[in-house]
């Protein structure tokens, strides 16, 4: 087993509907959070050293997350922090468009993460835009990736899906926390993704999540979860 001091502090952040559901079975990006939703996510953004996510949440959105709030800059200046966290994007097939305004409008450090049968092709494609890491021969090795995030001194990750990256890390147990938003909306469909899609996650789930805080505002409640046996 690998030793989890290797790894940075994992933290899971999404927004789901009443039934679970973070985007329709159309995989469009979601757009039922409110305003007290966004404001969390912009401090969880600016708490974060990476923010790490899968090609397909950015080929729906588009962009990434930026702190923007004049308080959040500076905490992030008095911490040491530069004033963006990095983005680290996943993906094994490359199918990213680099004419997104991610690549194109947004000045921030980015890095993609695949596997060392796509190092050279993705180091090709994405030159002069991202860094590459890769680590695993076909399929990304995690143990690997946060171990290097760790050595390059990112030490707080901030996972923002979708739910087959989530489920993955969940089965891994890299994940030390999640935060989540639930919002008075019903989706439906069986296609419909959740926050942890596939069987990864089933054996990590049961009985080791711990609800530490929940709060109404609105009509959305806020949630934050650990794992009983990680130490936050």
């Amino acid at each position: 087993m690998p030793n989890r001091r290797d790894w940075p502090h994992v933290r899971l952040m999404m927004a789901m509907t009443l039934d679970g559901k973070i985007a329709t079975s159309r995989r469009e990006a979601a757009r039922f959070g409110g305003p007290e939703d966004t404001r969390r996510l912009e401090t969880q953004v600016a708490w974060a050293d990476v923010l790490l996510f899968g090609a397909a949440t950015l080929r729906a959105y588009g962009t990434t997350y930026r702190v923007k709030r004049e308080a959040l800059l500076n905490l992030r200046q008095r911490r040491r922090q530069p004033p963006q966290p990095v983005t680290a994007v996943v993906t094994s097939s490359l199918d990213i468009p680099l004419d997104m305004p991610f690549f194109t409008r947004q000045d921030v450090p980015r890095i993609i993460v695949t596997t060392e049968s796509e190092q050279n092709r993705a180091a090709t494609r994405f030159h002069g835009l991202a860094e590459v890491i890769a680590r695993g021969a076909f399929a990304v090795d995690w143990n690997a990736v946060l171990a290097e995030f760790k050595t390059r001194g990112l030490k707080r990750v901030l996972l923002l899906g979708g739910g087959h990256l989530n489920a993955e890390l969940f089965s891994l147990g890299c994940v030390d926390e999640v935060c989540l938003t639930i919002s008075p909306y019903v989706y439906g469909g069986v296609d419909a993704p959740t926050i942890a899609d596939g069987n990864l996650a089933a054996a990590c789930w049961p009985n080791e999540l711990l609800l530490r805080t929940c709060e109404l505002v609105g009509q959305e409640v806020f949630c934050t979860y650990q794992f009983e046996n990680k130490a936050l």
